[in-house]
């Protein structure tokens, strides 16, 4: 149950990262927004058995930034140009879908592990 749980907090910090790049995907100006990717590492028990899944540190995206047309905007370039954000609506909806499933695979994990203890209760 442990490690069903350990992803169900991990999918649904990295759906909240989703919301996060879809939220400041058009912000232009200033410093661009960077992508935000989680980065996931095991986590280990005793034995050195595999316990689960945590989120050990969110990651920018290496990815360039997009160019807008911004001409009023303070740091537009001669032809009117600023550096916008570098997220992607294509990878961020995949993403939402990965995680999304991932996080419903979790939760049934964790609703079968949950049935078993409760029926070793009953014996």
């Amino acid at each position: 149950m442990n490690a069903a749980a350990t992803g169900l907090t991990a999918q649904r910090q990295w759906m909240n990262l989703v919301a996060d790049n879809l939220a400041n995907m058009n912000d232009v100006g200033g410093v661009p927004y960077r992508s935000l990717e989680p980065v996931l590492q095991a986590i280990y028990g005793a034995g050195g058995a595999v316990q689960g899944v945590a989120v050990a540190r969110v990651a920018a995206s290496a990815a360039p930034a997009k160019l807008v047309y911004a001409p009023g905007v303070a740091g537009a370039n001669a032809a009117g140009y600023v550096p916008g954000s570098n997220v992607s609506m294509a990878v961020q909806m995949v993403d939402l879908l990965a995680a999304g499933r991932a996080y419903q695979a979790a939760a049934t994990t964790f609703q079968a592990a949950k049935a078993e203890n409760q029926a070793a209760l009953q014996i």
